[in-house]
């Protein structure tokens, strides 16, 4: 074969090229579409468990405080309902979803276990005037709002 016959010959079209190019913007369309699915999305099953964990949670926060028994069973039920709503997480936000769960818990807990704390804290401050005391109240009235944020957030989302 001589050089004009192979140079007649067609390689590379314009048809290859578009190809080439629908089939690459297929694949990035899919990866951007499952990043906004993993972002954006609470699978079925995490939904219902995490409504359960969370109705769990707040049937603690209604618990009488000299129960303790009553108390102590309903943090193991509400873990193992996280546990399997942790289970059940296919996405990122799910996973996201079973930390402030786990998070509500521990706010409900450490609430319970230490009510005396904040009395007491209240007390101090009354007899003092330092300026320490102001710093306090940030934070206190930071956890007690991070907490009602965080429960509100959670609602939303499995309501």
């Amino acid at each position: 074969m001589k050089i004009r016959e192979l140079l007649q010959y067609e390689i590379w079209s314009k048809r290859t090229t578009r190809r080439i190019l629908v089939g690459i913007g297929i694949v990035v369309a899919g990866y951007f579409a499952g990043a906004a699915i993993n972002e954006h999305w609470i699978s079925p099953g995490e939904h219902s468990a995490g409504r359960e964990a969370l109705v769990q949670i707040e049937t603690l926060r209604k618990i009488d405080p000299e129960k303790d028994k009553d108390f102590e069973l309903g943090v193991q039920r509400a873990k193992q309902r996280i546990e399997t709503a942790k289970n059940a997480a296919w996405t990122a936000r799910d996973t996201f979803l079973t930390l402030d769960l786990s998070g509500y818990l521990l706010m409900t807990e450490i609430d319970r276990k230490t009510p005396g704390i904040r009395e007491k804290l209240l007390q101090r401050r009354a007899s003092s005037s330092d300026s320490r005391w102001t710093l306090l109240d940030k934070l206190e009235s930071t956890a007690t709002g991070s907490e009602a944020q965080l429960s509100a957030r959670l609602h939303k989302e499995l309501d």
